[in-house]
């Protein structure tokens, strides 16, 4: 009877050994007393880029009463005056080798007025009153038609008083084409052509409606008949046309 309580004092003394150290495992083993680590958010996936519109081409329009108001006071140097001086323009009687071949330079002024005023400058031809060669007058439109009421040109190298040129094409050429239709105002250079000679680039600043494509150049804004262009949409910043509309 002794000997059998020893074995049974010694089996329970052992299950409580058994057990001690299995709690020791299950604690040891235990992931609980650890902070798990961080899981990274899954991040968002990019925005695509905005489509942008944007004028298709260049805005070329016809000089008249209303489109020079955007160019009043600026001047245009052309390589030569070979649009006023020949015999259909009705420049010179005889006719003016002389101007054909010299540059000139172009102001219109008074451009609120019905027939602005357009002032051309030879800067290498001397005029009767020992400055540069000039000449002046009113200007009607269709094509450009100056009328000459004052000038400096020595008879045979210019323009006289009484003379009446008409100039066809006669047009202001504004470089929009690329230019964001965003509302907001863009430098951009314009020219202004007379016949086959198209002047050195001044510059301008330009609007185009992002719903009408209507331009306003120099704070002018044109009639949608002769001053908006084609808005064309791209992909934000890769050019690749998705499509277009005409507008005006």
């Amino acid at each position: 009877m002794q000997r059998w309580w020893k074995m049974h004092t010694a089996v329970r003394r052992f299950m409580v050994v058994v057990g001690v150290l299995a709690g020791a495992l299950l604690v040891l083993g235990c992931p609980g007393g650890e902070e798990a680590a961080p899981v990274a958010p899954t991040p968002a996936p990019p925005t695509p880029a905005a489509p942008v519109v944007v004028a298709a081409s260049d805005l070329a329009i016809a000089a008249a009463a209303n489109t020079v108001q955007s160019i009043e006071g600026q001047t245009f140097a052309l390589a030569n005056g070979s649009a006023i001086a020949t015999p259909a323009a009705g420049g010179c009687n005889p006719t003016c080798p002389t101007l054909a071949t010299q540059p000139i330079t172009v102001t219109f002024t008074n451009t609120n007025l019905a027939t602005p005023t357009a002032t051309i400058v030879a800067p290498n031809v001397t005029g009767t009153d020992g400055q540069p060669a000039r000449f002046s007058g009113p200007t009607t439109f269709a094509s450009c038609t100056f009328v000459v009421t004052l000038s400096t040109f020595p008879l045979g190298s210019g323009p006289q008083v009484g003379n009446t040129i008409t100039v066809n094409p006669c047009q202001i050429i504004a470089e929009t084409g690329g230019v964001q239709a965003t509302g907001q105002a863009t430098t951009v250079q314009i020219l202004l052509q007379l016949g086959a000679v198209p002047s050195a680039a001044n510059q301008a600043t330009v609007s185009i409606n992002p719903t009408t494509g209507v331009v306003t150049i120099n704070n002018v804004t044109l009639s949608a008949a002769v001053g908006s262009v084609i808005l064309q949409t791209v992909t934000g910043g890769t050019g690749t046309s998705l499509g277009s509309e005409s507008a005006g």
